[in-house]
């Protein structure tokens, strides 16, 4: 059969489980890989660039809506004229 090295050696060993012991646990508990945080820090940075588009249209949708309403405000009221005035055919109505 094939011999292969050993793992760790056996200090290594007795130290690895001497750490576990002190955490009172009996495995070691797997941190999460370095690629899965970055993509859970990407995921999240996504969301929130997503959040703050939205809030954005939001805020823009809100100004244009304020000044419409400004712009109609200003605007003089039309009223059709039945006084006998004569229609001007390059009146653009509004």
């Amino acid at each position: 059969m094939f011999s292969h090295p050993p793992l760790c050696t056996a200090s290594q060993l007795d130290e690895l489980e001497a750490r576990i012991a002190a955490t009172g646990r009996d495995t070691a508990v797997p941190q999460p890989m370095e690629r899965k945080l970055l993509a859970v820090e990407r995921a999240a940075a996504k969301a929130a660039a997503r959040q703050a588009a939205i809030e954005a249209q939001e805020r823009e949708e809100a100004a244009i809506a304020a000044l419409d309403a400004a712009q109609a405000a200003a605007l003089p009221a039309v009223t059709a004229s039945t006084d006998g005035a004569i229609p001007c055919r390059n009146m653009v109505s509004v």
